[in-house]
């Protein structure tokens, strides 16, 4: 009697939905295509943006998807082995692949298991290697062998997960007999397992689930120290290991050779200035065999290892950008015959004397460490970087400095008066305080960032005015008011007298650091008085009809201007502070002082020859380098804060490159990987499913075309997303008409610094240059 033919996956998983074809199905869901669509159609009439003719062509009806379930099977990897993939809510898997066409996701989703299976894979096998050379260059004095670098292998991870499993089941029998357990074992498979509905799939869910991270080591940049990794050789002669662990006859090192030949330095690693060595690479630990110098090697896999690559690829979609923020008290009217209202005890301490550093130190008030403070953050790392002491002292007493005087969320006060390296869309997606920061580069453009040089229109320039010679005259007005309250109370000459040394503050006579301060606290008590003890009834201290004379007056006379009509008064999105390259923003928090730096500044700001500015990976590299000497240098106790000023570029890149879209960008590109997928079988072709039809090169174009397609769709749905939140924000923020450079007009709002645009349509392009559509 013949052998019966072992059904393959695919054929039992034909089988299975032909069982299921009568399951009730779920609700239909939205897809990517038509939610997207019908926003960008919105966005497109709102704005005059006419949207790429490949929206019309994804415009398809979806099918709807089984309710819940959960499927298992194994592919083959080149080397014959099996991987499981598990295929969630997968629908009538009898349909064809043109048909299965109208929804390319779940095809994507197929692939993208495929990728981190065939990924895995390789990290596996690398990582034994990686774990092998280790060990056969360790040294006589060293520690026992390493025995916790390699990665299970899949067949490991299933082993593992089925004892897990066999246990539950154990303990379940114990528990409530041999009558009632299996109920609740199928309930626990299907809680903690993705919904399995057996032992297999719940097995296949975990290794799933659990070799995601590892598989996409390739796909995250790390910069540790090396130590003496790339130094380590040979103490034996290593040989090639043949499928099932032994070593065969090709030598790849001999006794004394580098094991890991791959590291070349000022490329994937390098020396700091106090002998640290920081890698420069993806987390991969995949090899590939080579021939060097007329022998065979087995060295990391470039393709996969090299760092430069993957920054070169996020800097083609994203584009960097750092603020500095200080916001001191002063909102600005909320309708047009309001007053300014004033954070008075943050303005009070705006007004006092500064505590004094020591003897040598000159009396300065708060407002002045302000101004002579507030920089970019690249400015607080130099110093904090700096061999000079007192310029190390200039990075830390800044934290002092904004925990006292800034109303800015504890999140920037803490950081050094920044939220971190972001990117221009992040910031739009974060609060409404972020998307006022932003507002400037909407209503000026490129004048604002990165080509300072082409400069502004001059009646389209933002006003520049003297913020901090006003702070100087509210001091001065208030000073002269507590003169002039007491003289009028009664007070004897002498009183008088003692009063007005108290708030000329003279420190003549003061020579210590203690007596200085005496001085200074004498005056700032005095101080303290006039804002304490207010009587809007007797007209004491900083009454209410005084504080908008001396306050909110003036700051409305600084920040104000006039309309075409009498009595109308007006004030801008945004100034510029005087002689500097500093913008100022009124918000509902205060005014806020604001620097922006992107990728395009630093190249010529760190360029050590003005006329060679730095590539922006040049760039990325001295913030990686910045952030590795921080995390490794030794900081005395005082000084411990400056080891937090880093640029945190690292965690801003690897966010954006592992997604499902950008994976597969890679790996449908990667004549490797196609190998393998020809050699997988396309459960959808429309060919005979029993003879297992294998992917084709006419399929991977098909993958890679949809795959394209969704990274466009998410980019013009992030845009369109956008469009609406800066069209909600602009009705919220410009409604009470206060601000006139953004006017309502013809029922939308428009820029009138920009030719009357529409702010929407501004956002819009601004949105699609930030994404780097537009960069060939």
């Amino acid at each position: 009697m013949a052998k019966k033919k072992k059904e393959s996956f695919f054929e039992r998983l034909v089988k299975k939905n032909a069982a299921q074809e009568n399951q009730t199905k779920a609700p239909k869901k939205k897809s990517w295509k038509i939610a997207v669509f019908g926003g960008l159609l919105t966005a497109a009439i709102a704005t005059g943006i006419t949207v790429p003719l490949v929206v019309t062509s994804l415009n398809k009806k979806e099918i709807p998807a089984l309710d819940g379930t959960v499927s298992v099977g194994t592919f083959k990897t080149l080397d014959g082995k099996d991987l499981p993939i598990l295929i969630n809510d997968f629908k009538d898997k009898n349909k064809s692949w043109d048909e299965m066409s109208k929804n390319p996701d779940k095809h994507l989703e197929l692939v993208f298991k495929l990728a981190t299976s065939y990924l895995y894979d390789l990290e596996s096998k690398g990582s034994f290697e990686y774990q092998r050379f280790y060990n056969a260059s360790r040294k006589g004095d060293e520690d026992e062998k390493r025995e916790n670098i390699a990665l299970k292998s899949i067949e490991e991870l299933q082993e593992k997960y089925k004892k897990q499993i066999d246990d539950q089941k154990r303990n379940l029998k114990l528990q409530d007999g041999y009558d009632h357990w299996e109920e609740k074992f199928k309930s626990y498979l299907s809680t903690n397992f993705g919904g399995a509905k057996n032992e297999k799939e719940a097995i296949a869910y975990q290794v799933e689930k659990s070799i995601k991270t590892d598989a996409l080591r390739s796909f995250r940049l790390v910069n540790y120290s090396l130590k003496n990794i790339y130094k380590r050789k040979a103490q034996h002669t290593i040989y090639e290991i043949d499928s099932k662990g032994n070593p065969t006859n090709v030598v790849l090192f001999n006794k004394g050779d580098l094991v890991y030949p791959w590291f070349e330095k000022n490329k994937n690693y390098f020396e700091t200035s106090d002998g640290e060595t920081m890698s420069f690479m993806t987390d991969s630990f995949i090899m590939k065999t080579i021939k060097q110098s007329g022998k065979t090697i087995k060295t990391f896999d470039d393709k996969y290892k090299s760092a430069s690559k993957f920054i070169e690829e996020y800097l083609k979609n994203n584009d960097p950008i750092i603020t500095s923020q200080f916001t001191l008290p002063g909102v600005v009217k909320a309708q047009k015959n309001n007053k300014w209202t004033i954070n008075e005890e943050m303005l009070k301490k705006l007004i006092y004397i500064w505590p004094f550093k020591d003897a040598s130190s000159n009396a300065k008030f708060s407002y002045e460490m302000v101004k002579e403070g507030f920089q970019d953050f690249d400015k607080f790392v130099e110093w904090s970087n700096s061999s000079n002491l007192e310029e190390r002292k200039k990075a830390l007493y800044w934290t002092t400095v904004l925990s006292k005087l800034s109303l800015d969320p504890s999140e920037v006060k803490n950081n050094w008066g920044t939220k971190g390296i972001s990117t221009y869309l992040s910031l739009l997606n974060g609060s409404d305080d972020d998307v006022t920061t932003m507002l400037p580069l909407i209503g000026y453009g490129d004048n604002i960032l990165g080509t300072h040089e082409k400069g502004f229109i001059d009646d389209k320039a933002p006003k520049e005015i003297d913020l901090f010679n006003a702070f100087k005259e509210i001091q001065e007005d208030i000073v002269k008011e507590i003169k002039e309250q007491f003289k009028n109370s009664g007070a004897s000459t002498e009183d008088i007298s003692k009063l007005n040394a108290k708030l000329d503050h003279n420190f003549a006579s003061a020579s210590t650091q203690i007596e200085k301060q005496a001085v200074a606290s004498k005056y700032n008590e005095e101080i303290l008085k006039f804002f304490k003890n207010k009587n809007n009834e007797n007209k004491q201290g900083l009454y209410a009809e005084k504080l908008n004379e001396i306050i909110s007056n003036r700051l409305a006379k600084l920040f104000e201007h006039k309309g075409e009509k009498d009595g109308e008064n007006f004030v801008s999105s945004v100034y510029k502070l005087k002689d500097e390259n500093t913008y100022i923003l009124l918000t509902k928090e205060g005014i806020k002082l604001v620097k922006y730096k992107n990728i395009q500044d630093f190249q010529n700001q760190w360029a050590i020859d003005p006329s060679k500015p730095l590539t922006e990976l040049e760039v990325i590299m001295k913030m990686i380098k910045n952030d590795f000497a921080k995390e490794h240098e030794d900081f005395v106790d005082q000084e411990e804060n400056l080891e937090k000023i880093r640029f945190g570029i690292l965690n801003l890149i690897n966010k954006s490159l592992s997604s499902q879209e950008y994976v597969l960008d890679k790996m449908l590109n990667d004549d490797d990987f196609k190998k393998y997928l020809k050699s997988q079988t396309n459960i959808y072709s429309n060919k005979d499913t029993s003879k297992q039809t294998k992917y084709t090169d006419e399929d991977i174009a098909k993958l890679i075309d949809w795959n394209n397609k969704k990274m466009t769709w998410t980019k013009l749905e992030a845009k369109t997303s956008l469009t609406k939140k800066i069209e909600k924000f602009a009705e919220s923020t410009f409604k009470a008409n206060v601000i006139d450079d953004f006017k309502y007009i013809d029922g939308e709002y428009v820029s009138t610094k920009r030719n009357n645009e529409p702010v929407s349509k501004l956002f819009y392009s601004s949105v699609d240059k930030w994404l780097r559509l537009l960069k060939g």
